[in-house]
């Protein structure tokens, strides 16, 4: 499910702090956790983050997100002078790409996937 570009990007910037298997597991999660947050089937959420058709992927929503808050975890620790690891596992914990996701395909996408 996640692309090559994505993982390369993962494991340079978060393996540097041993974050990327913990990024990567949370990103195959991420079919069950729409599921849950959306509706739909997890099977439907499986395949539109596998196709690489979809909007989720058209738009680079999932990539987007991950260097989006890989710059405000870098931006954070550079104002607080704190260890990026620290921010970057926050995000982590606090499923800030799945509610930025959820929240984008709910605000922006919900008449494509015929929402509610």
């Amino acid at each position: 499910m996640v692309y090559k570009s994505t993982k390369d990007f993962i494991r340079e910037h978060y393996g540097r702090y041993g974050l990327d298997a913990n990024l990567i597991q949370y990103l195959e999660e991420l079919p069950r956790q729409l599921h849950l947050r959306l509706g739909k089937g997890e099977d439907f959420w499986q395949e539109e983050l596998e196709n690489c058709q979809s909007k989720i992927h058209e738009l680079d929503l999932i990539s987007g997100s991950i260097r989006y808050d890989f710059k405000v975890a870098l931006s954070n620790s550079k104002k607080t002078h704190a260890n990026i690891c620290y921010y970057l596992r926050k995000s982590i914990e606090r499923d800030s790409i799945l509610n930025w996701l959820a929240q984008y395909i709910k605000n922006m996408l919900h008449e494509y996937y015929n929402l509610s």
